[in-house]
């Protein structure tokens, strides 16, 4: 398997007017996607003195920061206006993490936890997202 660079991981989001369309969250510059997976403890007195288990529920979050990229902030202005107080509560984002340049990829639909923006007088205009997945995401292969 060849190596691959990290700038190939991005975050993509569906187009409100069209779900078959990705628009970059453009100025990435660290994207992370962690997986984490629970097991339900179901030992009892039968087990032996053995651990038993079942597989639990897994999620995935998604942490994508970047520095603002005008005036293309159309994948960011997706994301702030789902986040925004008066979006309707719970609304999800369907997002794309781009995992290779190959295209393989994780879709699905996704909770905003975290947006923030910040900013010196002297540097640039700086964003960062977490997403919570919000069900079930596809994996489609390269």
């Amino acid at each position: 398997m060849a190596k691959e660079s990290g700038v190939n991981i991005k975050l993509q989001v569906s187009a409100e007017d069209s779900p078959e369309t990705w628009v970059d969250v453009a100025g990435q510059r660290d994207t992370q996607m962690q997986g984490s997976a629970s097991v339900v403890d179901i030992a009892d007195k039968s087990s032996g003195g053995w651990g038993a288990s079942l597989a639990g529920p897994r999620s995935v979050s998604v942490t994508c920061s970047g520095v603002a990229n005008w005036p293309d902030t159309n994948g960011l202005e997706l994301l702030r206006s789902r986040w925004d107080p008066g979006a309707s509560v719970g609304a999800s984002v369907r997002c794309k993490l781009l995992l290779n340049a190959a295209g393989a990829a994780y879709v699905g639909d996704f909770h905003i936890t975290e947006f923030s923006a910040s900013g010196t007088h002297d540097g640039s205009t700086n964003y960062s997202v977490t997403l919570q997945n919000a069900s079930a995401l596809d994996y489609l292969a390269a």
